[in-house]
């Protein structure tokens, strides 16, 4: 009975017996490795020197990642890439060694977007085999511990934002390293000696001998298993032999002959319910996995082409200066008529494995979906016959095939449903698409079916999702590229005008999608025209794209395919082997009379188009993608055509995902949305989190540029970088744009923030003061009169709520606050009133006109001297007709002394 077991975090070494080389000889030899480099990407990345000498960073679903792959010009790398968290912080970066033009050796340190944060040179020594990882010494940072063919121990540590080495041992003889997890010991092993010896680091960087076993042969590659008190590892004939970590005795039941060639250290991982403790699995040269008990036995060998090694190479060449002799003279050819051989000679790598099972797994619009749950598939687009298309993906993830008794449909719920074929099975990692033909029996009512599968997956055999949604007609004709007839015209002249669009090569669902072809210098693409839209009316436009080269534009056109009736949105550039999804909410003018356009065309590159579709909608969304939840970064762009800013799962205030604008070197970058809907007649309040790491965050609500704010109380910024979560707020009157191209940006100055849960509210009417009540987290909303900063929210004392407003403090110092930006009609009268304690000093309270150095005419300052500790509340009668600007100023200041604000309330006076 075998458990299926997902780990990133088992620690393998494979080795060649008889064939380990120096890294000078290996320069087409190399292992892969997989850890977390990035939050920008789920799962882990895989990191591989090619044999063609390229550093490539790939993501887990398969996608080379940005910037990628890495070419060193004048220089070799000679080791496999190790993924190190050497800063300490959540992720790994990328530590490779390379062998300069000047022949000495050094350790390159790179991040997941291919920047070399910094490298340190070895010097003339020749290096004996891969790095390996070992734990920080009271600190976070991890470090590297590399051998040479001397026998000299190196280790190398990141500090102060760079790298630095040290000889830390001298061995004496050419070794090989493992590492107990979660100690400061490291286990050494001889090819030419019969011994293992124990080192501890005692001290940062500092290697004291603490234990010497004598064994009965020569071992390399020790693996330490922390848990069981036990090293693994292989000896001179190819036997799995174990120690005790105590003592170095042999464990009882060892070595163990498996009759084959080993290819790897043995992997420990828990596959048996019949056996204790954690079985041992070991790779051979037959295309067999071992599985040995803990007592020594041999349980299970499984013969399978999905192996833990990836042997995709022909048989390697002889090579001199095997890991059990340093002769020059041993050549060895590596198994002699074995038609495949290991890709590459493997050192510590952080590896995925999993046991020999089949993964069901099934996806609805891209997103995996788990058994027992229920999915909302939003509308379901019906056609002039009354039925509507949804597609579902079946995946095997497992590593043997899957086998499919049947895929039904059953508790249909106002509709019926047909599907599109059946399935068998499924090869491994492969997927099959299958659509479902939905006819509603009632196009007012919402559906809902089980979609049932039935398999050999041991862990889900009977696969259920529930598919609910609702009846919609797409006013898009065709848009679905389902019809016989094409109902698409061009637009341009595309390379393949001489036949139809329409293609089988690739849908998103259903059997057909549209074929653009504008590689070469050409913009070309389809279009629609006479599209039945309503004057006035609200839409949302979408459609399912795949890019495989060039620029994707969409435009929404009136009379003409050429212009956008709004701000022409930005090309889509990001190029994918997998479906994509655009989105975007419009508005039709109320004038408009006729001839309503949809194009979707490509500049210099090729295209999959599928399933658009516009449907009316109640109302329409301010801002897009407010929660930063959707996938990709389409409804934002680069302030400046910046492109330091992304979607990110490292910080979340809510959700999932926020975005991430700088970064954590301290960059500096600026994002936005422009076409904001905000409507002439109506007063919104947009409020935001943000988490400030460090440098000036600065926040603009602008009208039709992203450098300047509509608004005195549209502009934000801050340097208070005390990574916390904090919310601000902008009150905004729609009345206030003149263009039709509100933008919303953030900008960020040497450092780093994250923006999660914009939310944009409609409100009757604009209030007068923001956070009059001190209740706000943070002081965002408030600022130093004259740049002074001796004033602060506090709970030492309050009116009301949990929070005042303190200025100066016991230490009886001067200090001073503002808000601008103060909201009064000028048709209107006024009250505002504020509680005030005052316990030493002089209090002032002022109302400017668009200065806060003194009073508004018809408004007298408020002076106190009253210094008894007691809460007193002032009135200030205010004619709006006073201010000539938009900036009424609301001050308070004290000298020498300390008091409190709280609770300012603005009342309008009815007469």
């Amino acid at each position: 009975m075998y458990k299926k077991k997902t780990l990133f975090g088992v620690m393998l070494t494979l080795g060649v017996l008889l064939t380990a080389l120096p890294v000078y000889a290996r320069h087409a030899q190399f292992s892969p490795a997989l850890g977390d480099t990035t939050p920008l990407t789920q799962g882990p990345e895989r990191a591989i020197v090619t044999e063609d000498g390229v550093l490539e960073l790939w993501s887990y679903d398969g996608n080379i990642m940005s910037d990628f792959p890495l070419l060193l010009v004048d220089e070799t790398y000679v080791s496999s890439p190790i993924l190190a968290n050497m800063q300490g912080d959540a992720y790994n970066e990328i530590a490779v060694v390379v062998k300069q033009s000047n022949g000495q050796y050094a350790v390159a340190l790179f991040d997941s977007r291919a920047q070399e944060l910094d490298r340190i040179v070895l010097g003339n020594t020749d290096i004996y085999y891969d790095p390996i990882v070992i734990d920080g010494f009271a600190t976070t940072e991890e470090s590297l511990l590399i051998v040479d063919t001397a026998g000299v121990v190196y280790q190398v540590v990141w500090n102060a934002g760079s790298l630095g080495v040290t000889s830390v041992l001298t061995l004496g003889n050419p070794a090989t390293l493992g590492y107990m997890a979660g100690t400061q010991d490291i286990f050494v092993s001889y090819p030419e000696l019969q011994k293992i010896e124990v080192y501890t680091q005692t001290q940062e960087q500092t290697w004291t001998l603490s234990n010497t076993f004598i064994i009965d042969t020569a071992v390399i590659y020790p693996l330490v298993d922390n848990g069981n008190d036990r090293i693994y590892g292989v000896d001179r004939n190819g036997d799995i032999v174990a120690f005790n970590t105590q003592n170095g005795v042999m464990i009882a039941g060892f070595p163990v002959d498996i009759d084959d060639m080993p290819l790897a250290q043995p992997l420990l991982l828990d596959i048996s319910e019949e056996h204790v403790g954690k079985e041992i699995i070991v790779p051979g040269a037959k295309k067999q996995q071992y599985v040995i008990s803990q007592d020594g036995q041999i349980i299970e060998t499984i013969s399978d082409e999905q192996s833990f090694v990836s042997m995709d190479l022909p048989a390697a060449d002889m090579y001199e200066g095997q890991v059990f002799s340093t002769e020059n003279n041993t050549g060895f050819s590596l198994w002699n008529g074995i038609k495949k051989t290991v890709r590459s000679i493997w050192s510590y790598i952080t590896m995925v494995v999993t046991d020999v099972e089949p993964n069901m797994a099934i996806q609805v619009d891209m997103v995996d979906v788990a058994s027992g749950t229920s999915v909302d598939i939003g509308y379901v687009y019906i056609d002039d016959l009354g039925a509507g298309q949804k597609s579902i993906t079946l995946q095997n993830n497992g590593n043997v095939d899957l086998s499919i008794d049947s895929i039904r449909c059953i508790n249909l719920v106002n509709t019926s449903c047909t599907l599109s074929h059946q399935v068998d099975s499924l090869d491994v990692g492969a997927k099959e698409v299958i659509t479902l033909e939905l006819t509603p029996t009632d196009s007012a009512l919402p559906i809902s079916i089980d979609v049932v599968v039935e398999s050999n997956d041991p862990d889900t055999g009977v696969y259920t999702v529930t598919l609910t949604g609702e009846p919609q007609r797409n006013i898009v004709v065709d848009g679905d590229m389902e019809d016989m007839n094409n109902e698409w015209r061009r637009w341009g002249r595309p390379n393949n005008v001489d036949y139809l669009f329409k293609t089988t090569v690739e849908a998103y669902q259903g059997e057909y999608s549209s074929y653009i072809d504008s590689q070469g210098a050409v913009h070309a693409g389809i279009q629609q025209v006479n599209v039945p839209v309503q004057a006035g009316g609200t839409y949302v436009f979408r459609f399912k794209y795949k890019l495989l080269s060039g620029e994707l534009y969409s435009i929404l056109g009136i009379r003409s395919s050429n212009a956008d009736m709004e701000i022409a949105p930005d090309a889509l550039t990001q190029v994918s082997a997998d479906w994509q999804v655009y989105e975007r909410q419009f508005t039709v003018p109320a004038d408009f009379v006729e001839d309503f356009r949809v194009r979707l065309s490509v500049l210099s590159g090729e295209a999959y188009i599928d399933d658009i579709q516009i449907e009316e909608i109640a109302v329409v969304d301010v801002l897009k993608d407010a929660d930063l939840e959707k996938i990709g970064t389409d409804d934002w762009r680069g302030w400046g055509g910046n492109t330091n800013w992304r979607k990110s799962v490292a910080e979340v205030h809510g959700g999932s995902q926020s975005l991430e604008v700088g970064d954590a070197l301290h960059g500096s970058s600026g994002v936005l949305q422009d076409g904001l809907k905000f409507e002439k007649t109506k007063k919104y309040q947009v409020s935001f989190w943000y988490k400030l790491n460090a440098g000036k965050f600065y926040a603009i609500i602008g009208d039709n540029s992203a450098n300047a704010a509509v608004n005195s109380g549209t502009s934000f910024v801050t340097g208070n970088a005390d990574a916390t979560w904090k919310q601000h707020t902008f009150i905004v009157d729609g009345a206030w744009f003149v263009s039709n191209n509100p933008i919303f940006r953030m900008s960020m100055r040497d450092g780093q923030v994250f923006v999660d849960d914009i939310e944009v509210t409609e409100i009757e009417v604009l209030p007068s003061i923001v956070d009059g009540d001190m209740e706000k987290i943070g002081t965002d909303d408030w600022r130093g009169w004259g740049g002074n900063t001796n004033w602060r929210k506090s709970v030492l004392d309050m009116h009301g709520g949990v929070q005042s407003l303190e200025i100066g403090g016991i230490d009886n110092s001067s200090g001073g606050v503002l808000q601008e930006g103060l909201r009064f009609d000028a048709d209107k009268d006024y009250e505002l009133s504020f509680w005030y304690k005052v316990n030493t000093g002089t209090l002032y309270a002022i109302i400017g006109d668009n200065s806060a150095n003194g009073p508004v005419s018809g408004i007298p300052q408020k002076k106190s001297y009253a210094t008894d500790g007691e809460w007193r509340e002032h009135f200030f009668m205010i004619d709006g007709a006073a201010f000539t600007t938009d900036n009424p100023i609301l001050r308070f200041s004290l000298g020498e002394g300390q008091a409190f604000i709280d609770d300012i309330i603005v009342t309008e006076i009815i007469q």
